[in-house]
């Protein structure tokens, strides 16, 4: 996946070059980003991360509609661990990474993105989405724990002497 990403990137540079336009120093930084970012959200740590977050706050969800007042602090939580280890991620990959700057160009550049990266990363501030997704894990742990517990089965381990 990240080669074909790679890939897509230095098309569109050629893409722009043959077109008579110049590649900037900037042009080139905000691709390595976008690059870079693609490949911290496909990454199994980061969904690791997600699922462990689900995993420990899904609990206190319920399909109505009516929102807990706890659910603002869960949904706090959530942003600031995305919004942290995404920062962190990039400054460890990109040299003088700023976050705020390169969230300051997304507006102008929102056509260089990816519309499923955009889309992914404006729901990781949408409280709807979130609370669609936390009620999503929670029936799919609720599920999982229906079919393995549903038929009664207990695993013993037979030592051999």
């Amino acid at each position: 996946v990240a080669q074909n990403l790679c890939r897509g990137m230095a098309d569109e540079i050629d893409i722009r070059q043959s077109k008579g336009g110049r590649v900037s120093a900037a042009d080139v930084k905000f691709d390595e980003t976008v690059g870079q970012l693609e490949d911290i959200l496909i990454s199994t740590e980061f969904q690791q991360l997600l699922d462990g977050f689900m995993s420990e706050n899904c609990e206190p969800f319920e399909d109505v509609e009516e929102n807990k007042l706890e659910y603002t602090d869960i949904f706090k939580r959530y942003t600031d661990m995305i919004e942290s280890h995404l920062d962190r991620a990039l400054q460890s990959r990109i040299k003088g990474f700023k976050m705020a700057e390169f969230l300051s160009l997304l507006p102008s550049r929102a056509g260089q993105i990816s519309e499923e990266i955009l889309d992914l990363l404006q729901s990781f501030g949408d409280f709807v989405a979130f609370k669609e997704l936390m009620l999503d894990f929670k029936k799919s742990q609720s599920a999982m724990d229906t079919d393995v517990g549903g038929f009664g089965l207990v695993v013993t381990s037979v030592g051999r002497s």
